[in-house]
Formats: structure tokens, C-alpha cells, sequence
């Protein structure tokens, strides 16, 4: 396919607010996809080269891409009136001049893919017409891995070369790419329906598309193999779906969906719903996914987390880890928890993700030692553990984890009293946890949050006021600030809900609780996800619309005195005196509490 094909039917689709229309062009481009061309498709209407477990950075500001532009100007001919960008009055065509005529452009169009692709249609270039996907692909991952000294430059040389094979469209997505702004406001759930809409014409195979995804989360993989089998087997649903469940398994190396937890009031619920549980201590740590693998005498370790992003670097202990397990090949579930060194005592959250830097990590980890206690054994020497009974995986787990300096196997009870699972989670929040996670005795190994196979209470934490848990909210906008909010950019931000379909629903507008240091750190994680309009998954009233809209990525934990219903919210729900607790890098929105887990929390 030709990247310009590709482009048109992404700007195309931008043009939409509706998920059923995005879904309807996005199946055309996968009916017009070459097989061997949809790994690098998915990934590429993502705005990304690689998936978040193996992800490449382009290190391009907006800035350098201004100056990219400015480059090729320079070396075409300089810019002219024609394509809406003037030059001044003694027509100089040096690269400070040309760059502050694209700056001036870029403030007209408020967006640097619109100002690429006015610059590029400007200039009289000898454009590659038949420029395919994968070309495109190629300098783009080449500009990526470019490294070390002068490699800014060097990256600006390669961009504005690759501007001059682009037609304008292309190169405003290309423009988009780089600087991490496609955002065309589909989520992977649109992707895999979509997926399903180019074999069957409707979302029937999208449930086993997710089932399948999520042991190994690599949407480009599955399209790739979806697609290939479309062709193979036409028309026979059931013989594709079986196939491709057979063929597309867990892999090491590639982190599964984490299984998550529903939520309920009490532990007699949690008996009366399960039965019989097996309890651990629920940590208040960073949730990691360790592969390990020996060879020979070397041990590889990568560690993923929840939103599948590898964070390896980031625990420099896990080799040492892996030399003392009786194990060739293995994929673990573990919390990471901080601990001082002097008391023995494990650090909060906060502390525990002061290790998620990209220098100095070995002499952090010096300083703020990290224990992992692993709970579950998903993949051991070969074999696909995540049907086997959790109460089968325990004792496989008891063979294999012994403690160490840096790990633990994690305790747990069984039982099927309430009352011993009421005491052993109160005995954890005295211990300062944040109380227990009852897993069913017998389940398997489901990821993501469906049935009733993890649950969690947090009763009596301080920081949850009248409500019996905080709530992880996807931030959807903000509203500028008056007086000294001003000064911060901000004044207030509305958070909101998946609904399992795809959407955000609001549920809070929240302007108190929020330290100056907070408002600050708000606007500079807000800068980047900033979007001209609404993203069409989003259902807001609109007498709460927000000043500055948000792409949903930023997840943010808020604690409430209660919940109540709401006419305004489309929720709704609406909180009464909620405050952020923190912010919660380490989700992703589709992680984040949905509207059927606040059918959980009693309503005042």
C-alpha cells in the first residue's frame, strides 16, 4: 500500500466524532491491507513505531521539527506566498528567517502536521510518488535509533529528507507521528472491531480477537495473522478463530494483559460471590511482569508493567534474581515494593516509582532497594500455565520461588469464611498494606477485569474518606485558572470513566485538594496530550465542557467523601469534595475504574 493511501484514509477518519464511522473506515483499510504490511500499520495509526513493550522514541520536539521544515525550505528554494506562508519585506532566506516563518504559520494553523503540510505543498519538490508503507516506515524508524553525539542534527537531516519524498498529506501524519500527536481518538477496543468488521462485516469475532490479544499484547502481530487468515479461510468464522487462537500464543518476551481486580464492599460479598479464596496481601507497589530465560550461563530478564511497558532498566537485581531458580524459561506476576534498608519497612508507591528514571538507576537502586513478591506463575519451561487452576499454579510457584535478598513468595491463606477473610484483611491495613485481594480458588488466569476471579476491599484507608475505595479516573480536559491559578495554566480538571465500550464518561470536575506542586505537575503532564477537540469517545454535558481537551492517557487516583447520582455527569454519578491522591503512570484508561465497577460503590 502506498503511505499517501494510508494518509488520506487517516485524515479522513479525523474528520469523525462517531466510533461506528471510525470503526466502518479503519475495517476498509484493513480490507485493502496487505498481510505482511499490518504490523506496521497497527502500530503506525497509533502514532507509534513499536508497541508500548518494545517502544521506540523519535526524541523530537515540535521545535526540531520547525527546524526540519526549515532545512528543506532552504534547500528547495525558499518559501513562498503561494502556499498561505509569506516572506518578509527583504525576502531573506536564511534558516533563522525561514524558521520563524513557519513558527509564524504553525501559530496560524495551531498544528504542526497542518503547517508541515503547507510547507510541503508550498515547495516544489520532485516527490516519490509510489512511496510505499514500508519506505516510510523504514526512514522513520532510521531517524528513531539515530544516537549518540550529533544526533539531533543528524535526525533533522533525515526528516527533512524524508520530507522532500512526501506529498502533503502524507507529510502532515508523518509530522503528527514524530511529535506524538496523531491521536485520532480510537482505542485498541476500536481497532480489534474494526478487525472484525473486514472479515464478518460486523463486531461478532471481536470477543475472541480481545481473548486472544491479551496473551500476547501485540495488536500488530494479531492483525498480521488475522489478516493472513482472512485470506486462507473466507467466510468460515469459527475454522479462522480456532486457528488463530491455536497459532497466536503467549510468547516470552511479549507481556500478556494483566489480570485486574473488580471491587466489593465486604468480605462476606467476596465468600458469597467466590466461595472459596485464596487471600494475599494487596502491596502498595508497582505491579510487574517478569520474564526470565537462562542461557547458558547468562540470564535475560525483561519486566513489563501493567500498561505493558518494559521497564527492565529499571531493576538491575532481577538477573541476580534469575540465577538462583531451577528454571530454563519463565514468565512471573509480581508487586515491586521499595523497602528501607535500615527498618525493613516497604516504601509507598510514590517511592517505589522514583526508580523509573533513565540515569542513574544502579545508584538508585542502591539507595531505595526493591523486594518482589511474586504471586503467580504464568508460563514455566515451555508450557502455557494461564488455564491451570490459580490453587495448581500456587503449588508450581512454592517449587520454584525461594526468599531471597530481593524476592518473596507472597503469602496467602485459603479459606471460605468470611470472617477469617474479614480478619486477615484487617490484619493487612494495620500492617500498613492496603488490605488483601481474594483470588477464586479454581480460576484460571483472566486478564484484564472480567468475572469475578480477583476482587479487592479496601475498607478503612484514611485517604478514601466516606467512599470505601479511591477511584482511578481518566483526565479528560481542563479549565483555566483565575488569580493565582492563573499562573499555573490551569484551574480545575474533569475526570472521567470507560464504559466498556470504548467511551469516557465524566463523573467529577475537580478544582481542590491539589497542592501548587500538583496544579504544576498537572500542566506539564497535560502539555503533550493536548487536543483541538473533543476525542469522539468522549460523552460530555456540555455546560461542563472543558477550556483545553485531553487525550485520554493520564490516569489520576481520587479519593471522595461519597458519590452521588448526577443529571449533570453522563456517568451518572457525580463525587462530593474529591481530592487527587496521585497520579497513576503506571495505568493506562482502559485500567481505570468503569462504570460497572461504580455499581459497586454504595451511592449516598
Amino acid at each position: 500500500m502506498q503511505f499517501q493511501t494510508l494518509a488520506q484514509k487517516l485524515l479522513e477518519i479525523e474528520k469523525y466524532s462517531s466510533r461506528l464511522k471510525m470503526t466502518h473506515l479503519l475495517a476498509q483499510l484493513w480490507q485493502a491491507t496487505n498481510p505482511d504490511e499490518a504490523n506496521l500499520i497497527a502500530n503506525l495509526i497509533q502514532g507509534q513505531l513499536r508497541p508500548a513493550y518494545n517502544s521506540l522514541e523519535f526524541a523530537l520536539s515540535e521545535k526540531m521539527v520547525g527546524r526540519a521544515l526549515a532545512k528543506l525550505a532552504l534547500a528547495n528554494g525558499g518559501l513562498t506566498a503561494a502556499g498561505g506562508v509569506s516572506v518578509d519585506l527583504f525576502g531573506e532566506t536564511d534558516e533563522k528567517a525561514t524558521l520563524e516563518l513557519i513558527k509564524k504559520k504553525q501559530r496560524e494553523t495551531g498544528d504542526w502536521g497542518e503547517t508541515a503540510r503547507a510547507i510541503v505543498g508550498d515547495l516544489h519538490l520532485e516527490r516519490q510518488k509510489d512511496l510505499d508503507i514500508s519506505q516510510v516506515y523504514a526512514d522513520l524508524e532510521q531517524i528513531a535509533m539515530v544516537g549518540g553525539e550529533g544526533s539531533q542534527e543528524e535526525k533533522l537531516r533525515l526528516l527533512a529528507q524524508l520530507y522532500a519524498r512526501l506529498d502533503p498529506d502524507s507529510a502532515k501524519v508523518v509530522t503528527r507521528i514524530v511529535i506524538g500527536k496523531l491521536r485520532l481518538g480510537f482505542s485498541l477496543m476500536t481497532i480489534l472491531d474494526s478487525l472484525s468488521w473486514a472479515g464478518t462485516g460486523m463486531k461478532s469475532e471481536t470477543k475472541v480477537l480481545e481473548e486472544i490479544y491479551q496473551k500476547k499484547a501485540d495488536v500488530g502481530l494479531l492483525a498480521a495473522s488475522y489478516l493472513k487468515l482472512l485470506q486462507e479461510l473466507p467466510g468460515e468464522s469459527e475454522k479462522r478463530l480456532t486457528k488463530l487462537a491455536q497459532t497466536y500464543q503467549l510468547q516470552w518476551g511479549v507481556p500478556l494483559v494483566a489480570a485486574l481486580c473488580q471491587r466489593l464492599n465486604t468480605a462476606h460479598d467476596i465468600i458469597e460471590k467466590m466461595t472459596q479464596v485464596i487471600a494475599e496481601p494487596k502491596y502498595d507497589g508497582m505491579r510487574v511482569q517478569i520474564h526470565l530465560r537462562r542461557q547458558g550461563e547468562e540470564v535475560i530478564v525483561k519486566a513489563f508493567t501493567r500498561n505493558l511497558e518494559d521497564v527492565s532498566a529499571m531493576f538491575p537485581e532481577l538477573p541476580a534474581l534469575g540465577k538462583n531458580l531451577p528454571i530454563k524459561e519463565a514468565i512471573f506476576d509480581s508487586e515491586a515494593v521499595g523497602f528501607n534498608v535500615k527498618t525493613g519497612q516497604m516504601l509507598p508507591f510514590q517511592e517505589t516509582m522514583t526508580r523509573r528514571r533513565k540515569h542513574g538507576v544502579a545508584q538508585k537502586s542502591q539507595e531505595l532497594p526493591i523486594k518482589f513478591f511474586i504471586f503467580d506463575v504464568l508460563y514455566l519451561d515451555g508450557n502455557d500455565l494461564i488455564n491451570t487452576p490459580l490453587s495448581e499454579r500456587k503449588k508450581i510457584l512454592a517449587k520454584i520461588i525461594s526468599d531471597t535478598t530481593w524476592s518473596v513468595l507472597a503469602p496467602f491463606i485459603v479459606t471460605q469464611d468470611a470472617v477469617i477473610l474479614h480478619q486477615y484483611h484487617q490484619t493487612q491495613l494495620k500492617a500498613g498494606l492496603e488490605g488483601m485481594v481474594a483470588k477464586q480458588f479454581n480460576s484460571i488466569y483472566q486478564s484484564g477485569r472480567k468475572g469475578w476471579t480477583w476482587v479487592k476491599i479496601k475498607e478503612d484507608e484514611g485517604s478514601c474518606g466516606k467512599l470505601n475505595d479511591t477511584l482511578d479516573l481518566v483526565v479528560m480536559g481542563y479549565y483555566y485558572g483565575k488569580g493565582k491559578r492563573h499562573d499555573f495554566g490551569l484551574g480545575a480538571f474533569l475526570v472521567g470513566v470507560p464504559d466498556g465500550k470504548g467511551n469516557y464518561l465524566s463523573i467529577s470536575k475537580i478544582g481542590t485538594g491539589l497542592s501548587d506542586e500538583q496544579f504544576r505537575e498537572l500542566k506539564q503532564k497535560s502539555a503533550p496530550l493536548e487536543v483541538k477537540e473533543a476525542p469522539a469517545a468522549y460523552q460530555v454535558n456540555k455546560i461542563i465542557r472543558p477550556d483545553v481537551w485531553l487525550a485520554p492517557e493520564l490516569v489520576a487516583e481520587i479519593a471522595a467523601d461519597e458519590m452521588t447520582k448526577s443529571s449533570i455527569h453522563t456517568s451518572g454519578y457525580g463525587l462530593r469534595f474529591p481530592r487527587l491522591v496521585r497520579w497513576r503512570d503506571d495505568k493506562t484508561p482502559d485500567q481505570a475504574t468503569d462504570t460497572e465497577q461504580l455499581k459497586e460503590i454504595k451511592i449516598a
